[in-house]
């Protein structure tokens, strides 16, 4: 009993007001309170409360309550709050029985859930309190847009302090989600929705039903959820507590009251809801499967779905997600590929929403030579294959996705696109049989899937049935053949990124010195640095050849020192397209038959023409062009 007084009262940095406070009590053990808070926000309350016999009232005058002070209150749950509420409300009853009549009002006000985060405006809106009643009578919101969201209903006490709802939610294209991406978002992108929905059941029970429709211009996003291994491994282990901290057991007296001595509680007993959820065909969906390497999955199609959760608070949905368009996002360390869905692939809900079963083929065409692939195997019919043996078709890697989406199985296949230009029915069928070898052994397909994505390329194959042919290459060399080109498409990719406008390039060379028996007796690698200037018009290059096995041949000439000498060629395109070039050299080269290096040193003039057929060598650059 008495006066209390705070100015510029402050909560969560958000400023209250100044707030007085006075209470008395009367012999007749009547107890008056009268307050106020002035400032940001304008407010009166005045009323009392009778000890006698439990009754109370209290009259609350709001001339102007500030929603950022709303904000502040709400656990985080409301963000971006603006505008101000006023009205009377009147209570008045017993403690056990309360009855209320009055009105809330809306000024022009704004607010956004933390959970959606789309900005909804309630302008002029009223919230009615008429005993037994709180109404929301074709209570509206806006979003950022103008589109509307109608709720219309009571919500009405009854016995035993619970509110029986009635409540319907009727949308048309209303931005219900405008999430920006957060570290702890679930749930974030644009989510436009219809909506026909009806809130039942109690406040400690409500019962939601209804239809969901996801619009087409929608783009959400839903992070699946990390499974915590060392929350797993907290459960494994047995937490030793001293007794005596616990008061039940100190005092086990307690645990057996009677119901008279126990105040009313009222306990949620968990929301419940059943609600038909479609998805239109043009709505984005992306599915991050790991926010540590960014792999994702977009995808468009149609599902029709139903949500539902259980009076235990187990939430499942049922339905088939059909996928008609999208991609996958594949990052495994510096690769980065995008697969394009193939029409067709489904994800499939039978309860548990972390438990989807995904059934998703997606694909990433590339061009590469199937003379890499095949190699030696055709060496004797190759000319029954055709040109495009030898020139880059297309082919086609496909991903597939089984299993849980959680933890999906990813496996892949690689085949000839269809129709490709050039690829007679003798190749079709060749490199159809070779990738079918492949297909039985999955590290085999890995490996040429990841030289496809990494090197644009076949990898040759190293086992020695493969390269068992008349040819007169070795094996051995056939192997340093491949790794010559492995290793300089490799080295001039990671370059790319390390050294911008150099080229770099590694060469294996390999001499024999008895080429009947298949004997090598030296292997040289060549490296070259090339640097584009002059809007890439004048070209340098300075490389040098090194003997990395065998001995290095004497040179044949006046000054041995010449040998160390790098290599140095430059070209000029007399025309920008370089058809035309001129080119200057100077190189220190290997002659087996002197057994020595030579120096020559001369210019060059070249002609460089590209065609299909011979005989656009002789047409016109326009006909050829119109062709």
């Amino acid at each position: 009993i008495g006066t209390a007084t705070v100015q510029q009262l402050t909560y969560k940095k958000v400023a209250i007001g100044d707030v007085n406070l006075k209470t008395e009590i009367g012999s007749d053990k009547i107890v008056s309170v009268k307050g106020a808070i002035s400032g940001p926000n304008n407010l009166a309350i005045d009323g009392g409360y009778n000890s006698n016999d439990n009754t109370f009232v209290i009259s609350t005058q709001i001339q102007q309550l500030n929603l950022k002070a709303i904000e502040a209150f709400s656990q985080g749950q409301i963000k971006r709050a603006n505008g101000n509420v006023h009205g009377d409300i009147y209570v008045n009853g017993n403690i056990s029985d309360p009855r209320w009549k009055g009105e809330l009002i809306f000024d022009t006000a704004q607010l956004a859930t933390a959970m959606f985060g789309s900005l909804y405006n309630i302008s002029n809106q009223k919230i009615d309190f008429d005993y037994p009643n709180i109404g929301l009578y074709n209570f509206t919101v806006t979003d950022s847009v103008g589109n509307k969201m109608v709720v219309d209903g009571t919500v009405k006490q009854q016995p035993g302090y619970d509110f029986a709802l009635n409540l319907n939610v009727t949308a048309k294209n209303f931005i219900a989600v405008n999430q920006s991406r957060t570290p702890n978002a679930l749930l974030y992108g644009i989510g436009i929705v219809d909506a026909a929905i009806l809130i039942g059941g109690t406040s400690t029970a409500p019962d939601i039903s209804g239809k969901v429709v996801l619009d087409n211009k929608s783009d959400i996003h839903y992070d699946l959820p990390v499974k915590s291994n060392y929350a797993d491994d907290l459960k494994q282990v047995v937490k030793f507590i001293a007794i005596d901290t616990i008061k039940s057991f100190n005092n086990r007296n307690t645990l057996f009251t009677s119901a008279a001595d126990t105040a009313v509680i009222l306990q949620y007993q968990g929301l419940k809801y059943n609600l038909n959820l479609t998805v239109r065909e043009d709505a984005d969906v992306t599915i991050l499967f790991d926010p540590s390497t960014g792999d994702e999955l977009k995808i468009k199609g149609k599902a029709d779905l139903n949500l539902g959760v259980d009076e235990n608070g187990q939430v499942g949905i049922t339905g088939v997600y059909r996928l008609t368009k999208g991609s996958y996002d594949l990052t495994y360390q510096f690769i980065k590929k995008r697969f394009a869905l193939i029409d067709g692939s489904t994800i499939t809900f039978s309860g548990d929403p972390m438990e989807a079963q995904a059934d998703i083929t997606a694909q990433y065409e590339i061009e590469a030579s199937p003379q890499d692939l095949l190699n030696t195997e055709v060496i004797d019919n190759s000319s029954t294959l055709g040109t495009a043996y030898t020139n880059k078709i297309p082919f086609e890697v496909i991903l597939k996705i089984k299993g849980s989406l959680l933890k999906p199985d990813l496996s892949f296949d690689i085949k000839v696109k269809d129709n490709a230009e050039g690829v007679n029915t003798a190749l079709a069928t060749t490199l159809d049989t070779k990738l079918e070898q492949y297909r039985n052994d999955p590290s085999e397909m890995n490996k040429q899937v990841f030289a496809l994505l990494i090197l644009g390329r076949f990898i040759s194959d190293k086992s020695s049935d493969f390269f068992a042919s008349t040819n007169s290459t070795s094996t051995n060399d056939m192997l340093k053949q491949s790794v010559s080109k492995f290793l300089a498409e490799a080295v001039a990719q990671i370059a790319a990124d390390l050294i911008k406008g150099v080229d770099i390039n590694l060469d294996l060379k390999n001499y024999q010195a008895d080429p009947i028996n298949n004997v090598t007796t030296r292997t040289d690698l060549n490296l070259a640095l090339s640097k584009q200037l002059l809007n890439d018009r004048l070209i340098v290059t300075v490389g040098k050849s090194f003997t990395v096995t065998g001995d290095a041949p004497v040179a044949n000439n006046q000054n041995n020192n010449l040998q160390y000498l790098p290599d140095i060629t430059t070209t000029y395109k007399l025309s920008k397209d370089g058809k035309y070039a001129l080119k200057l050299y100077r190189k220190n080269e290997y002659e087996a038959i002197l057994d020595g290096y030579f120096i020559e040193t001369g210019i060059a003039f070249t002609l460089t023409m590209n065609y299909e057929k011979f005989i656009e060598i002789f047409q016109k650059g326009k006909k050829k062009s119109t062709k």
